[in-house]
C-alpha cells in the first residue's frame, strides 16, 4: 500500500551469530559520544546481512509480514545501528535499551536512552520517513521511550502506535495515537501470542483488518474500528502458573524443542499455556538461549 511505512524494533533473536567485538557489554564505558564512535568503528569491519534476514523471532515475522501485505516498506528501530531499512546490509551484534541484560546500553553507560538515541543519530544520520500518510509503529515501551523525542516532531495525526506500555507513560502529545488494543487480542478469533510480540501482533492485526477498508481515516476513526473489532472478544482468564526450577524449564525446553519448530515465542507459550509454568519472559529468554548454547555443543533434545 503506498504512503504508508511500517516501523518495528530490534530483536535480541538473530541468525548470524554476533562476533564478540559485536556485544555491546564489550564498549568501554566512556561518555556517550567516545562510545558510540568505538561502537560503530568495531560494527564497521564485520561481515552483513540483509535486516529482514538478520532478525528472528515472532514478533519480527509479523511485522514483516503485514508490510508484505501492505507491500510496504519496513524499518526497524535498532538500539545499536539506528534506524535502519529492513533491506539494508547490517552487521550481526548484541545491544538492548531494554534494562536488565548484559548489553543493556543506558544501563552500560548510565544514560537514558533518549540520550543515546541522539548520539547515535548525530554518527549515523538516519532520518524517519517523509512523504508517506502513515507510521504505523510497534514498539515496547522502552523503545518508545528511546525515540519520543523524534516522534513529537512528526505530527500525530500521521503515527498509529502500537505497544503494550501504559498510555500515561507516554507523553501527553503521543497517547491519541496509540491504537487501542488490548487482551482481547489473545482471545479466540483474535491473534493471540505472547507479552513479547503483543506490539507486532496488534500492528498486523491493524494492517489487516482496519487499515484496508480505511485507509483514509483519521486517529480517531482508526481508534474507534479497533474497539469495534475487539468488541465481540473476550480476553481469556488468565492462569497463574506454577514456579518452576531453572533446572525443570531447560528440561521442558529439551522435550518439547523440536514439536515448536526451534521457535523462542512457541516454547514460553507452551511453558505458560499447556504446561502451567510461569515464567518471566527475560529469565525464559536467558535459559532457552543457554539451551540452544548448549545444544550447539553436542547436547541432545528429549525425544517426545
Amino acid at each position: 500500500m503506498k504512503h504508508v511505512t511500517l516501523i518495528t524494533t530490534c530483536t535480541g533473536r538473530k541468525r548470524v551469530l554476533p562476533k564478540e567485538e559485536a556485544h555491546f557489554r564489550n564498549v568501554p564505558k566512556w561518555d556517550p559520544d567516545a562510545a558510540a564512535r568505538h561502537w560503530l568503528s568495531q560494527l564497521a569491519g564485520l561481515g552483513r546481512t540483509r535486516a529482514d534476514k538478520m532478525y528472528s523471532g515472532r514478533g519480527f515475522a509479523e511485522a514483516r509480514r503485514a508490510a508484505e501485505l501492505l507491500g510496504a516498506p519496513l524499518k526497524i528501530i535498532s538500539a545499536g545501528l539506528g534506524l535502519v531499512d529492513a533491506e539494508a546490509e547490517v552487521p550481526s551484534y548484541e545491544a538492548t535499551i531494554s534494562p536488565g541484560l548484559p548489553n543493556a546500553i543506558p544501563t552500560h553507560l548510565g544514560i537514558a536512552p533518549d540520550h543515546w538515541w541522539a548520539v547515535l543519530k548525530q554518527y549515523q544520520r538516519f532520518e524517519w520517513p517523509s512523504g508517506c500518510r502513515l507510521l504505523l509503529i510497534a514498539a515496547s515501551g522502552s523503545y518508545l521511550q528511546m525515540v519520543e523525542r523524534d516522534l513529537l516532531t512528526l505530527p500525530v495525526e500521521r503515527l498509529r502506535l502500537f505497544t503494550r506500555t501504559e498510555v500515561g507513560a507516554l507523553p501527553a502529545d503521543l497517547r491519541s495515537a496509540v491504537m487501542p488494543y488490548d487482551d482481547r487480542l489473545e482471545a479466540e478469533g483474535g491473534r493471540p501470542g505472547t507479552v513479547a510480540d503483543f506490539a507486532q501482533r496488534a500492528m498486523a492485526d491493524f494492517t489487516q483488518f482496519i487499515l484496508p477498508n480505511s485507509f483514509t481515516g483519521g486517529v480517531e476513526d482508526h481508534a474507534a474500528l479497533v474497539r469495534s473489532r475487539l468488541e465481540p472478544l473476550a480476553a481469556p482468564m488468565k492462569r497463574v502458573g506454577r514456579r518452576a526450577t531453572d533446572d525443570e524449564i531447560r528440561a521442558a525446553i529439551g522435550v518439547h524443542y523440536h514439536a515448536v519448530g526451534g521457535q523462542s515465542s512457541r516454547m514460553l507459550q507452551k511453558l505458560r499455556r499447556e504446561l502451567g509454568i510461569a515464567c518471566e519472559q527475560s529469565r525464559f529468554r536467558d535459559l532457552f538461549n543457554n539451551f540452544e548454547e548448549l545444544q550447539g555443543e553436542g547436547m541432545e533434545c528429549l525425544p517426545l
